[in-house]
């Protein structure tokens, strides 16, 4: 017998468990790093762009950055965790959940800039949402408490205790659903308002005209057009593999490894998304700054919503203009 052989100290189904958990974990570090090569002249443009406009941006991109390494190194962790000789599995644990963490509410953090300035730098909104990021934020350190490692028999590779608490991803998991699913409707609700009203001539109910334009943007600008789109790329895709991740959570019969499975990947998704919602909505600002977004089939209304949320993502100026009660303004397509 080989006493330096972890796997024959587990039974055969967590054996199974253990080699999923080391599959999923080099499967999302290919990713990430499939999704990185494919960012990198995104992200050459983003920062040479800020640069050169020299605006005040830092926070955002530093957040940005931080989001993106802080996700290779949660991942890196989970695989040393799945397949290395460590010892030390508590510490190596405490280490991966805080990277999670880290990633986690960075993460969020990239979509405070554009909902605050789609409210125009409403003081209201960014206490609000600051409220919100900070709650998500302590539910995110939660599983650094939470979750507990040991070594597996005499040898030095580490697998989850069984008395883990798995409540504390599960509240983490809710926390991220509860203010991605609040961010996203009121960045929609927003961008709508400020497109169309209730005209009385038209036969259908308020709520379903704001329904079918938040899902064919119908009368929206080119940029709001584009929020709206970043907004639904990034809030359904994350919502149904977190709501997956629940579901197994909370599934008692499934065995402890299949658990936690989709933690990891839960994180990588929603990081990839909002990084890649982020700078896109970045550059489209800096496409109405320098005039090459295409004005084409816009109203001078339009254009000018586009300007005042490029000037307030930038923080280069305030306006009221995105609160006009200009009627004519407002009507600008039938839905």
């Amino acid at each position: 017998m080989n006493v330096d052989d972890p796997y024959q100290y587990l039974p055969p189904d967590v054996t199974r468990q253990q080699e999923a958990l080391s599959y999923v974990g080099f499967t999302v570090l290919g990713v990430w790093v499939w999704d990185s090569l494919r960012s990198i002249f995104q992200d050459y443009r983003l920062i040479s762009k800020a640069l050169a406009q020299r605006k005040r941006i830092f926070v955002p991109l530093t957040a940005y950055y931080i989001s993106r390494l802080s996700t290779l190194a949660m991942i890196v962790v989970a695989i040393i965790f799945s397949v290395a000789s460590i010892g030390n599995c508590q510490a190596l644990t405490i280490t991966g959940t805080t990277c999670a963490s880290i990633a986690f509410t960075s993460s969020a953090f990239l979509f405070l800039p554009r909902t605050v300035a789609i409210f125009n730098n409403s003081r209201l909104v960014i206490a609000f949402l600051t409220f919100l990021w900070l709650s998500l934020f302590a539910t995110s350190m939660l599983p650094i408490f939470g979750l507990f490692a040991t070594t597996i028999g005499p040898t030095s590779r580490c697998i989850l205790d069984g008395g883990t608490a798995f409540s504390t991803p599960f509240i983490q998991a809710v926390s991220l659903a509860i203010f991605d699913t609040l961010v996203f409707f009121l960045t929609s609700f927003r961008l709508i308002s400020q497109t169309t009203f209730w005209d009385e001539s038209n036969h259908s109910t308020l709520f379903t005209r704001y329904f079918r334009i938040l899902f064919t943007a119908r009368g929206l600008s080119r940029l709001s057009k584009s929020l709206l789109r970043g907004n639904q790329k990034y809030y359904f895709a994350t919502v149904g593999l977190n709501i997956t991740s629940l579901i197994l959570m909370l599934a008692p019969k499934l065995p402890m490894g299949f658990h936690i499975i989709l933690i990891v990947p839960v994180v990588v998704v929603q990081n990839m998304l909002a990084c890649r919602v982020f700078s896109e909505t970045l550059l489209d600002v800096t496409s109405v700054q320098e005039q090459r977004i295409e004005l084409e089939n816009q109203s001078p209304s339009q254009v000018q919503r586009d300007i005042i949320f490029a000037d307030a993502l930038w923080n280069t100026r305030s306006s009221n203009a995105f609160d006009s009660d200009d009627g004519g303004d407002r009507k600008i397509a039938p839905v």
